[in-house]
């Protein structure tokens, strides 16, 4: 690979994780070994890495606008912190008939070991969320001297407005993380498991914050019973908020994909809704979530699987069309699953004991998430690898490489007789 391509790659992964000042060196490095390259010089501006001191995450995003108030990094621990129970690792079966498939091998490493947990509560907080960004939404947490707080914050330009601040009048729990960018995946495996880690240490805790919201959490709080701070109020794309009390968990800024963790709040959103409603019927509907409608990962031969679909009985249901009730009686009712990679998936956890999961993985991206999900609420795994394309040569997964931002957003093709064939040997096991 191209040394100055490598670097500018190491620096995106060391900002996707928050390490600012590591980016900064690295490129600060590489421009006085290669020179003053337009990749590696058009990486530091674009995420402001010339104002990132020793020891700050950055500086104010706009140094000179008067409704921005001075940022400065606390001396001292400005909050309490209070340690939370840790959970055994969770590793499940190995599904049949995956192959070499890099996701259950070790060409994929495990997820590093997770640090002690900790709830972190700021008295006298102030939030700040940055809705610029598009994929994903910045927020940047400020003791009650105005300090920035690196640690518990995400995104590279903090900010506080000095006018147009939002008060609220009661300690509020933060559930959001760098995942911030809606998705029915990470909402309900990372987000909504956080309410009852925080109420572990903060029982009375009873508002809850996102960097978004939706009707569809919306109506998962109402059900649940569980107040949101709504988002009707705000305008603009950035926001601030002040509050009594701020409480937030490690998991919200020093963690991975916290679905691949299955801690053990993972399931508590789905017991708490299934004593919210009546129990699902016999299930009896085959589901095939439909993709056509998603900017990523959509089937390149989709009509010719819809025909061997169609003819085994599957509907096919476009997710972004249904409410957040009719997707749960949808799944709950499923008598078996089947879909492409994606947040669609997360439906699953509605399913009953045993249902058949069919989940179509992409040759070069995929997580652990669905895999994880289906073992910890015991459903039958049984994952379908595609291809590239119809001509695309196997991949080496022994040599394979997983590089997500250039192939998480790839079509898949997938051979209407190999599915023919998987359906028929996963549908007569489960009748």
């Amino acid at each position: 690979m191209d040394p100055i391509r490598h670097t500018v790659e190491d620096a995106e992964t060391l900002i996707a994780k928050g390490y600012f000042e590591a980016a900064a060196q690295r490129l600060d490095r590489a421009i006085e070994r290669y020179g003053a390259r337009p990749w590696l010089v058009g990486l530091r501006h674009k995420h402001r890495l010339e104002h990132v001191p020793t020891g700050q995450a950055a500086q104010p995003q706009s140094a000179g606008d008067t409704n921005y108030a001075r940022l400065s990094t606390a001396s001292a621990q400005p909050y309490q912190v209070q340690s939370l129970s840790d959970w055994p690792p969770f590793q499940p079966p190995l599904p049949p008939d995956v192959g070499a498939y890099y996701m259950f091998h070790d060409t994929i490493p495990d997820q590093p070991p997770q640090p002690a947990r900790r709830l972190y509560r700021i008295p006298n907080a102030t939030l700040s969320i940055d809705r610029t960004r598009g994929r994903l939404s910045g927020f940047y947490i400020f003791d009650e001297e105005g300090n920035h707080l690196p640690e518990l914050s995400f995104g590279t330009t903090p900010f506080r407005l000095r006018s147009g601040i939002h008060n609220l009048h009661q300690p509020v729990g933060f559930i959001d993380d760098r995942f911030s960018k809606f998705n029915v995946c990470h909402l309900w495996f990372d987000k909504l498991p956080r309410i009852f880690e925080l109420r572990e240490g903060a029982p009375d805790l009873s508002q809850f914050l996102m960097t978004t919201d939706t009707s569809y959490t919306a109506e998962i709080m109402e059900t649940l019973g569980i107040s949101l701070v709504s988002h009707s109020g705000f305008t603009g794309p950035e926001i601030t908020l002040r509050m009594p009390e701020l409480v937030i968990s490690s998991n919200s800024v020093r963690t991975a994909h916290p679905a691949h963790q299955c801690y053990r709040h993972f399931a508590r959103p789905v017991a708490a809704l299934n004593t919210a409603s009546l129990a699902p019927k016999t299930p009896t509907r085959r589901i095939y979530i439909d993709r056509s409608a998603a900017a990523t990962r959509r089937l390149i031969n989709a009509d010719a699987i819809w025909a061997v679909l169609q003819a085994r009985g599957f509907e096919a249901l476009r997710l972004e069309d249904l409410s957040f009730a009719e997707q749960r009686s949808a799944f709950a009712n499923a008598q078996a699953v089947v879909g492409v990679h994606g947040a669609g998936l997360a439906n699953v956890i509605f399913c009953q004991t045993g249902t058949p999961v069919i989940e179509i993985l992409p040759a070069t991206y995929a997580t652990r998430a669905f895999w994880y999900a289906a073992a910890y609420f015991g459903l039958s795994y049984r994952p379908l690898v595609a291809a590239l394309s119809p001509d695309a040569a196997p991949v080496d997964y022994a040599r394979f490489v997983q590089k997500r931002d250039q192939q998480n957003r790839a079509d898949v093709y997938v051979d209407p007789a190999k599915l023919s064939a998987h359906l028929d040997r996963v549908l007569q096991v489960a009748d």
